[in-house]
């Protein structure tokens, strides 16, 4: 062999060891195995790399019936590229400061050299297809030298290993997906032979599959690989049992602090998950999943079974979720929301276990956010057209009332998906984007909020049970969200009564906010259609449609909400309820619909809030309230400005703290000067010049 003419002694004695039919990890470590192949590939003249390379793939000591292949497989990959990242390197010591065309030469002829020692005598393809990885993954960290060229030979390998390997693990004769996946249902129960063939598989495939450019993608069979992946995730996550036992290994020590038994089946089998490969490679399936959907979506032959897949895909994920939720809420953990009533010794396992339901809720979030992409720039297809649980809008529905099991995780990132705040960027956009595409279709929207308003009592949770609390801020954030397309009577007999509940409860913050959000976006909605009515001239003698209709009805749900609204808003104006910004928010919302609606009712709103203050013994509440009014300035129109100017004055002159009074004044002229709308601003600006002197503290 042409190495033998190499003359470096212990690069000889490593490739003699690779010729012997012994393991080589009996005498050197796999850091050592990793570290020999980088530095002899990198370092080697150019005549030896294919060579070389092709020693390293056919070696008997390496591929040998040696135990552990999958870890071998990792660090060839992490070897070559490796190896591709100091080859870089040597080349811009050699050469100092190399230019672009010079590195794209020499790289691409050690590209080269290295994919045909790999693939000269055709070794075992999951050996190949782990060096081309490491390989593809070198390609894809020096993107900027532009190597199209080898690239694409790579990739072309890349997708014949792959496609040869899935023939060896996927049993012959198996044209539908359906027939393997009942055979691996089967064996579903334990770690059987055939979940760890296919795991396997999925695993070497993921990292070779995530680099592929589209066109050489779609050229694997990824219905198949999807669907693998799919039963792969539901199998990491065991269908979504894995908390069956949590109930009843959990209770409570002598000290009243809440312990989990240490040699509960609860803990043992998160560890077995946890050490799981499935779970450690979580990431890389989804990545895998969610690539596969992308890819199906943009073929013709394929794009059907893309779409029945983002159904098939829903639906497992919630399978999952559902049991999940179900056993948290029934054990003592989902109650205990102060960490000081956990035993020390308990604390470590929470941590893992929150950890592991974090990381579905992960993994979920990527694969719907595929979805949703396919969703906004893929066409339907045709005929799935009489199938209306594949349509966008159903498909979304679904992605919603999946992520509903999923609220007593997300309620633990910050207050979950309200309007003002929580959540992370992708929980959110994910979110958000299923709404957007749901509220295209009102009927749907409607199906959807009436499927996750009869879910809200299940589980037979109390109302204030932390479970129950996360479905209905889920609930409530929908509804906020969706306001506009939603029709009075679902507003009125199945959104308002399930606020209605929390308006008072400020102990439970989240869902207290979300029920004032929601009570808010009524009027807010109303206020929006007045002022859209009023911007729009209509052809005259035109008849009133059925869109103008359904808003007359909103606008008196709106007029009728008010009176009970401002009683409310009063009663939560004291210290540890609504906040000084969301108590001025919110009662200037209401004062400005009631205003479309008619003066009266504004009018009203002016009243209850003196009455308030006039009666109010407390002279913190009695500020809070004077600054309430002051915002109603920019919420009124022109007809009851001036007597609000004038009450305004009043209350601003009764003020005697001397830094309370400026406070005032400053808000005044905030609204005075930022808020108020073009029609007002004349009245208010003339008052506000006669009265700005006797604002000044002291007078």
């Amino acid at each position: 062999m042409a190495v033998s003419t190499y003359h470096d002694p212990s690069y000889a004695a490593f490739v003699k060891l690779l010729h012997q039919k012994e393991d080589v990890l009996k005498t050197i470590d796999k850091s050592k195995l990793g570290g020999a192949v980088v530095h002899y590939l990198s370092r080697v003249p150019s005549a030896y790399i294919t060579p070389f390379c092709n020693t390293v793939a056919t070696s008997p000591a390496i591929w040998g019936s040696h135990p552990k292949q999958m870890e071998r497989c990792d660090v060839l990959t992490s070897a070559v590229r490796s190896a591709f990242n100091a080859t870089a390197e040597c080349i811009i010591e050699v050469h100092k400061h190399p230019s672009k065309r010079k590195m794209r030469k020499e790289l691409g002829a050690w590209v080269i050299a290295v994919l045909d020692g790999v693939v000269a005598q055709r070794p075992d393809p999951a050996v190949r297809l782990c060096m081309l990885t490491g390989l593809l993954q070198g390609l894809e960290d020096h993107k900027e030298y532009e190597l199209d060229s080898p690239r694409g030979k790579v990739e072309t390998q890349v997708v014949i290993a792959c496609a040869e390997l899935a023939e060896v693990v996927i049993p012959e004769g198996t044209n539908d997906p359906s027939d393997w996946n009942h055979q691996y249902e089967e064996e579903n129960h334990d770690r059987s032979p055939m979940a760890l063939r296919h795991l396997t598989l999925v695993m070497k495939l993921a990292p070779a599959m995530l680099p592929l450019s589209l066109d050489n993608l779609v050229m694997l069979d990824l219905e198949i690989i999807a669907r693998l992946t799919l039963d792969q995730i539901s199998y990491t996550f065991q269908g979504g049992h894995f908390l069956k036992a949590l109930p009843t290994s959990c209770s409570t020590n002598a000290n009243g602090l809440l312990e989990i038994d240490k040699s509960s089946y609860i803990i043992k089998n998160l560890n077995a998950m946890t050490s799981y490969p499935g779970f450690q490679q979580l990431s890389t399936l989804s990545k895998l999943l969610a690539r596969c959907i992308a890819g199906m979506a943009t073929q013709s032959l394929t794009r059907i079974a893309a779409w029945e897949l983002m159904v098939t895909i829903i639906e497992r994920i919630e399978d999952i979720a559902r049991p999940l939720e179900a056993d948290w809420a029934r054990s003592a953990c989902a109650t205990v929301t102060d960490e000081a009533r956990i035993a020390p010794e308990t604390k470590p396992i929470l941590t893992t276990l929150w950890n592991v339901l974090k990381s579905l809720l992960f993994s979920s979030i990527m694969i719907a956010q595929s979805m949703l992409l396919v969703m906004s720039f893929e066409p339907h297809p045709w005929q799935l057209w009489l199938k209306p649980e594949t349509h966008s809008h159903a498909i979304s529905s679904s992605i919603v009332s999946m992520f509903l099991h999923f609220s007593f995780i997300t309620s633990k990132f910050g207050g979950g998906l309200t309007s003002h705040g929580g959540g992370f960027t992708e929980q959110k956009k994910v979110f958000y984007g299923a709404l957007d595409i749901l509220a295209a279709d009102p009927w749907e929207t409607e199906l959807c909020m009436k499927r996750i308003a009869g879910k809200l009592p299940g589980l037979s949770l109390e109302l204030g049970h932390p479970v129950r609390e996360a479905r209905t801020s889920f609930f409530l954030a929908c509804s906020e969200q969706l306001m506009p397309k939603l029709s009075e009577t679902l507003v009125e007999h199945t959104v308002l009564p399930v606020a209605y509940h929390h308006l008072s409860r400020p102990n439970h913050r989240e869902t207290y906010e979300s029920a004032h959000s929601v009570v808010l976006s009524v009027f807010a909605n109303h206020a929006r259609l007045h002022s859209n009515d009023e911007t729009s001239t209509p052809a005259k003698g035109k008849k009133k449609g059925k869109g103008k209709e359904k808003d007359d009805e909103k606008g008196k749900l709106a007029a009728k909400l008010t009176p009970f609204y401002i009683t409310c808003l009063l009663e939560n104006a004291g210290e540890g309820k609504l906040s000084d910004d969301q108590l001025r928010l919110a009662y200037s919302s209401l004062t400005r619909s009631a205003t479309s609606t008619s003066p009266a009712l504004a009018q009203l709103c002016v009243d209850s809030l003196l009455a308030s203050i006039s009666s109010s013994s407390s002279k913190p509440d009695i500020f809070r309230l004077r600054l309430v009014l002051i915002n109603l300035i920019s919420a009124i129109d022109s007809t009851l400005l001036p007597s609000l100017l004038a009450t305004v004055r009043s209350e601003v002159i009764k003020e005697r703290d001397d830094e309370k009074r400026v406070k005032l004044k400053d808000a005044v002229f905030k609204q005075v000067l930022r808020e108020v709308g073009d029609a007002e601003r004349e009245i208010a600006m003339k008052w506000w010049l006669d009265v700005e002197d006797e604002f000044e503290p002291g007078l």
